[in-house]
């Protein structure tokens, strides 16, 4: 007897190389996958811009980042400078302050792109901040009056198009780089539930998409914690955002349906031998533990030798 459903998952197999960066940008979901990432020996650059959302505020980081776009638009709260493409960890104590965060951050993405082996772009909410003056999205209100914002949601062909645009530019960058499309599981409770639904719903349309473009696929994370884990033991005490035990039930699901059982085994082994290494025994300097630390390093130096670029940090 089944007593759960099971999503069906792709089968991807991306062969990721350890030599090439893994990118993430989106939501706070990209933040939870890619620890997972950098503790299975991948470089790993992960929203450089602060969590961001809405699908066209990430075009916009997108676009101005291949572009080695120089612009930023600014707004001033108190003694500090925030750009309205970011999110507030983006700041800045004088404008030419931020216009340093923000271009580093632009180079470091597109560094990221055009060397990378994988693209994870998280989705997480079709409704917008449009400000007044100029109609424009905001990827964060950082706090400023309702009043300057009206709140929309956005329609699915003018999010298709301007992704499509993007997806485009990083293709022109690096035909070889994988994108993975995922909707984030994070509900947006502020919104409303049935305004939740109706935005997850169309960012779900967007994805299916956008996955009839080449080398854009698509992983269920939203419908492997909605329809198979659907219980709230899975998430945290908001409510809100899954826990610690959705997180790795769906790394275990997302692992098969992009690696290949050798690139599994290979990661396996080297997020087995860092959890060894931060291992603290009581006797640090004992005989015992030199020998054990020796060892290690002794297979740490074979993998290294079997598969350059291993990120041991």
């Amino acid at each position: 007897m089944e007593f759960h459903l099971n999503c069906e998952l792709p089968e991807l197999k991306l062969d990721l190389d350890f030599r090439n960066p893994v990118c993430l940008l989106g939501s706070c979901f990209s933040d939870e996958m890619d620890q997972h990432f950098i503790q299975c020996g991948f470089h790993v650059l992960s929203n450089p811009f602060g969590t961001v959302y809405h699908p066209i505020a990430l075009s916009k980081l997108i676009d101005r980042s291949v572009e080695e776009n120089k612009e930023i638009d600014m707004v001033i709260n108190d003694d500090l400078y925030f750009s309205w493409d970011s999110a507030s960890v983006i700041h800045g104590y004088s404008r030419p302050e931020l216009e340093d965060r923000v271009h580093k951050a632009r180079r470091e993405f597109k560094d990221c792109l055009a060397n990378g082996s994988l693209l994870v772009l998280t989705l997480g909410t079709a409704w917008a901040y449009h400000l007044k003056k100029d109609d424009s999205i905001v990827a964060n209100c950082h706090k400023q009056p309702s009043a300057l914002f009206d709140k929309k949601l956005s329609e699915v062909e003018y999010m298709l198009e301007t992704l499509n645009s993007s997806i485009h530019k990083i293709r022109q960058l690096n035909p070889k780089l994988s994108i993975l499309l995922t909707i984030s599981p994070v509900r947006h409770f502020r919104d409303g539930l049935v305004e939740n639904n109706q935005s997850k719903a169309r960012l779900i349309e967007l994805a299916h998409q956008l996955v009839k473009l080449d080398g854009v696929e698509y992983f269920p994370s939203y419908e492997i914690v909605i329809d198979e884990l659907r219980d709230y033991r899975y998430y945290a005490k908001d409510l809100v955002h899954p826990n610690h035990l959705a997180i790795e039930y769906v790394w275990n699901k997302l692992k098969p349906s992009v690696l290949s059982p050798e690139t599994i085994e290979r990661i396996g082994q080297v997020a087995k031998i860092k959890a060894q290494f931060k291992h603290r025994p009581i006797h640090m300097e004992s005989r015992s533990n030199q020998e054990r630390l020796k060892k290690l390093q002794q297979t740490r130096e074979e993998l290294d030798k079997r598969f350059p670029g291993i990120n041991w940090k």
